[in-house]
C-alpha cells in the first residue's frame, strides 16, 4: 500500500514538474517574440530617422481595403469558406515617404492563419508605390500552390498565357478585367518576372503592392528591396 501511494506521489511530482517546464518554454517564447518584434521596430525606425523618413508604429492605408476588394474574394469564392486577407490585416512598423517624386510605404502586415489548435501569426513586409501616371487594372499575381483537388478549381479563374508557359505554371494571376490584365503583361513584363522569384503582385489604379509571402524583410534590406519596387513600375510604364 506504502509502495502505491509512493509511486502516485512520485507521478504527481513528475506531473507538476513536467507542466511547469511547459509553462516556462511558452512563457520565455512570448518574451523572446515580444523582443525580437522590439528591437525590429526600433531598428526600422532609426532606418527611417536615418534616411528621413516618416516612422509610425501602426498606420491605417484606406488603398488597401480597395484592393482587397478585387484579390481575396476570388479565392474565398473557389474555396467556399473565409480566407483571411493579409491587405486587411493590421499594418505596423510604417516607414513612409517619397522617392523619385512618388509617395511610397514600407510596413508590416500581421495576423493569424488557420483555426483552433492550426492557429499561427504570419507577418509579412509589404512595399507599396503610388502612381499617379499610370492606371493600372485591378489585380492580384501570386504563387500558383494550388495542387490536388483544387487545381481544377483555381484554372478557371487563372490567366495564363501560352507563349511563357514559365510564367504560367509558377503563378496564379487573376482580377477585375481579364482584358486589362492581359494588355497589361506584355511579352517583356511576363520575361521580367520568369527571370526572378517568385513574389506576391497586387495592383489597381494608382497604388502597387507586393510582398512575399511569410516573410519579412530585413531592415538592411529594405531599401534596397524598395529600389526593386521602383524598378518593378518602369518594367510596367514601359513595357512592350
Amino acid at each position: 500500500m506504502q509502495a502505491n501511494n509512493s509511486d502516485t506521489i512520485i507521478t504527481v511530482i513528475y506531473s507538476v514538474i513536467l507542466g511547469g517546464a511547459i509553462l516556462f518554454i511558452v512563457f520565455w517564447s512570448l518574451i523572446s517574440q515580444s523582443r525580437s518584434r522590439k528591437t525590429r521596430s526600433k531598428k526600422l525606425m532609426l532606418l527611417a530617422t536615418h534616411n528621413g523618413l516618416q516612422f509610425d508604429y501602426t498606420f491605417t492605408f484606406p488603398f488597401l481595403k480597395e484592393l482587397a476588394k478585387y484579390t481575396g474574394k476570388t479565392e474565398q469564392n473557389i474555396l467556399g469558406f473565409d480566407i483571411i486577407n493579409p491587405l486587411t490585416a493590421t499594418s505596423s512598423n510604417v516607414i513612409r515617404g517619397v522617392m523619385n517624386d512618388r509617395n511610397f510605404a514600407v510596413f508590416d502586415q500581421n495576423y493569424q492563419s488557420g483555426t483552433y489548435k492550426n492557429k499561427s501569426r504570419i507577418s509579412q513586409t509589404f512595399f507599396a508605390v503610388e502612381i499617379l501616371d499610370l492606371n493600372l487594372p485591378f489585380f492580384c499575381l501570386e504563387p500558383d500552390s494550388s495542387s490536388g483537388f483544387l487545381e481544377w478549381k483555381v484554372e478557371r479563374f487563372d490567366i495564363n498565357f501560352p507563349t511563357h508557359p514559365n510564367f504560367s505554371h509558377n503563378h496564379l494571376l487573376y482580377g477585375q478585367n481579364e482584358y486589362q490584365i492581359r494588355s497589361l503583361f506584355t511579352p517583356s513584363v511576363l520575361n521580367f518576372y520568369e527571370q526572378k522569384p517568385v513574389f506576391t503582385t497586387i495592383a489597381g489604379g494608382k497604388h502597387l503592392v507586393i510582398y512575399q509571402h511569410g516573410q519579412t524583410c530585413l531592415p538592411e534590406q529594405v531599401l534596397g528591396q524598395l529600389q526593386f519596387l521602383y524598378s518593378l513600375i518602369d518594367i510596367f510604364k514601359y513595357r512592350r
